[in-house]
Parts: structure tokens; C-alpha cells; sequence
């Protein structure tokens, strides 16, 4: 409708009731710094809470490896706990369960 005050209804697949719940992870290309003399590109690695959008953690990392998420998902689970569901998903809503369970069971048992 043409001059109407309604905002169209925002639709997702699935959404988190209670903050803590469910952690997304995004990885956004950055800039290129110079480390030892070569430009290197850098991704900004997120992780998110879906229901309070709260960024539980967020770092410039050299890749976009498993190894690489892992080191930002530690940071988040050692600055914010384990999640409820001890599950996060990429923005596509794949889980990332491996590496979550893992740090989750780790920060459980105070290995990691």
C-alpha cells in the first residue's frame, strides 16, 4: 500500500526466544596488512547472540579456517559462557557442532 505506516512482517527461519540460546557466526573480509614484508588479507570472525544480537566475541584473524573460528568461539565461551544449547550457526543456519561441542565440553570440564 502506497503511504501506509506499516512495516512488512520480518520473517526468519528460526529464531532463539531467550538470550544465550543459539550464537551465529559470520566471517566478513577485511583489510590487507603487511606481516613480515607481504600484505596478508585479514576476516573479521563474529559471533553473535541471536536474540539480544550481543557480539559474544569478534577478532581479525589471518583465515577463515576451523582452527581459526575455534580460537574466536573459545574467546566468546571464556568471556560469556557456555551457550544454553551449546550450538551456534553461520548465517546460513548450518550448525557448527563440531567445533562447539568440543569447546563447550572443554569449558565445562575447565580443559580449554
Amino acid at each position: 500500500m502506497r503511504g501506509s505506516s506499516s512495516l512488512p512482517e520480518e520473517k526468519r527461519s528460526f529464531t532463539a526466544e531467550f538470550a544465550g540460546s543459539i550464537w551465529y557466526g559470520d566471517v566478513m573480509h577485511g583489510p590487507r596488512v603487511a606481516i613480515k614484508g607481504q600484505l596478508r588479507k585479514t576476516y573479521l570472525v563474529s559471533l553473535i547472540d541471536d536474540a539480544s544480537r550481543l557480539v559474544a566475541h569478534s577478532a581479525f584473524c589471518l583465515g577463515e579456517t576451523a582452527l581459526d573460528i575455534e580460537g574466536v568461539l573459545k574467546q566468546a565461551l571464556l568471556r560469556r559462557g557456555v551457550p544454553r544449547l551449546s550450538r551456534a550457526r553461520d548465517k546460513r543456519g548450518n550448525q557448527q557442532d563440531s567445533v562447539i561441542r568440543r569447546m563447550a565440553c572443554s569449558a565445562r570440564l575447565g580443559d580449554g
